[in-house]
């Protein structure tokens, strides 16, 4: 929170402290989760189509 605040306080908008602060901290959790996501939908797909 402190850093959003202190973007804040250097004059930056609602939309431009998403935008500049939360998105870029967040992206890593954003790759990882959707990195996760398609592997075990891949992994699935593959166990569909080979029909064990």
């Amino acid at each position: 929170m402190s850093i959003e605040e202190a973007a804040h306080i250097d004059g930056a908008a609602t939309l431009r402290t998403f935008r500049s602060v939360a998105l870029p901290l967040a992206r890593n959790g954003f790759l990882t989760v959707s990195s996760v996501i398609f592997l075990v939908s891949w992994g699935e797909f593959l166990y569909g189509i080979t029909g064990r």
